[in-house]
């Protein structure tokens, strides 16, 4: 006795639109800026139309604030607090006053290198009045600062 079936198709209900939502055929997506490894902080993603305001997120040239941590006395392979110890040090010789005036140094560099990258003649009184406000932002993609 040999069985003679039929096929019929039966509609997926999990492609019915009552089911499964409308369908999206297209979503963009864009980021600002993607964060170091050991960063922490806002990340930006655009959505839809907020990709068109990632454009004037970049051209806003928003500072960015660093906070840095370290131990005095220790070296690692790859300079992170998670690397391998490969010396250890003493360091009775750092002293806060030596600290500080290396801290001030570095923000002097800092200071003249935002000025050179805002692209403003420091001779108006447009540029004056920035500075006092605290609003010179370099004008290109400038390394951090």
């Amino acid at each position: 006795a040999e069985y003679m079936g039929t096929v019929s198709q039966v509609p997926m209900l999990a492609d019915h639109p009552l089911v499964s939502g409308p369908v999206f055929t297209e979503l963009k997506v864009g980021v600002s800026d993607r964060p170091d490894m050991q960063s922490s902080g806002v990340f930006v993603l655009g959505v839809g139309y907020g990709t068109k305001l990632l454009r004037k997120w970049y051209h806003a040239h928003l500072t960015r604030a660093y906070t840095v941590t370290g131990l005095f006395g220790k070296a690692t392979d790859d300079f992170s607090d998670t690397g391998k110890l490969i010396e250890r040090s003493t360091f009775d010789h750092v002293t806060r006053e030596k600290l500080e005036r290396i801290v001030s140094m570095t923000q002097g560099c800092n200071h003249k290198a935002l000025l050179q990258w805002a692209n403003l003649d420091l001779k108006t009184q447009e540029s004056y009045e920035l500075a006092v406000k605290g609003l010179i932002r370099p004008m290109d993609k400038s390394p951090p600062l």
